[in-house]
């Protein structure tokens, strides 16, 4: 009688979804959804103020895939932001859609609605720079929508049109967050995509996670780098002006600020919201007077400015 042989039951492969770094859960989704939501309440109240031109925007749709896929995607679109994401890894990307750009060029370089350009297969360079003041502002909303809730960077690395370096994320889960902007008639997308990763991390707490490093490595790391320059910048928001009066400027020409006297002033360390403060005169020489600081997320007035 031939003998049998007995294998013990095979296990299953499947994870459940909180194992599962690229599965994110129904809480996680809804928290990143918020955050995408209230980058693009802010940036809708924002660009017919900088296009002057009606434009809505509208949350459209959220799904998982491989980052690989996200990125191949980006081809289509007129121009993709690489955000840094520090102190996490990975960057995020923020693509803005063709018709969507052309559109806002057309505004920014003062053509007539109804009235548009010669059909163009993608964006120049030339074009880029003139866009440049729309792309700051968004990525700017964006920084100030999520920067609060989970610490990350959201630093401009560069700008380019398309998108084809996949090398760096081909085996990560990337959610893709996509919005439906409408301007002079025409109606495009807009996209965030963000590693699956980062979700998972400030989800659960909804605020900036610690860091794997100690306070004491922390103060260590701080005393080392003391001696270090950094680029700081007084930054009045809120000013646009168009390309033929850019062209007309002259020596000695005012730029009206739509801001009252004394309104307080964005301090800026390499790119990043650090100080709010105003604008004081020491001697012969503008200085700034440092009234509040960041901290957490939050903005702390200090007792006693600073300058």
């Amino acid at each position: 009688m031939p003998s049998r042989l007995h294998l013990p039951p095979r296990r299953s492969t499947l994870q459940p979804p909180e194992c599962r770094t690229e599965q994110l859960l129904p809480n996680q989704l809804d928290f990143a959804c918020r955050t995408f939501e209230k980058f693009l309440t802010g940036l809708s109240a924002l660009l017919p103020g900088y296009l002057y031109t009606p434009a809505t925007i509208r949350f459209a749709t959220a799904e998982q895939r491989p980052y690989s896929s996200a990125l191949a995607d980006l081809a289509d679109f007129g121009c993709t932001v690489l955000l840094d994401l520090s102190p996490f890894p990975h960057c995020a990307r923020l693509a803005f859609g063709q018709r969507f750009l052309f559109a806002a060029l057309e505004t920014l370089l003062g053509a007539p609605p109804g009235v548009g350009g010669l059909p163009r297969e993608s964006l120049t360079d030339v074009d880029l720079r003139i866009l440049q003041g729309l792309i700051d502002l968004a990525i700017a909303e964006l920084r100030s929508a999520w920067h609060p809730q989970c610490g990350a960077s959201f630093r401009k690395i560069s700008i380019g049109v398309g998108e084809s370096n996949v090398s760096d994320a081909e085996e990560q889960s990337a959610l893709i967050l996509t919005a439906e902007i409408v301007t002079r008639e025409s109606a495009d997308t807009l996209r965030l995509i963000l590693p699956s990763l980062l979700i998972r991390l400030i989800a659960q707490t909804g605020r900036k996670p610690s860091t794997p490093a100690g306070d004491s490595q922390k103060r260590a790391l701080l005393e080392a780098l003391s001696g270090t320059y950094l680029d700081i910048e007084a930054v009045i928001r809120g000013t646009d002006i168009r390309v033929r009066d850019l062209l007309a400027l002259k020596p000695g020409m005012v730029l009206e600020v739509p801001r009252k006297s004394g309104t307080p002033i964005e301090c800026q360390v390499n790119g990043v919201s650090k100080f709010r403060g105003g604008l004081v005169n020491i001697g012969k020489f503008v200085g700034f007077r440092i009234e509040s600081l960041w901290e957490g997320g939050e903005l702390v007035a200090l007792s006693r400015p600073k300058d």
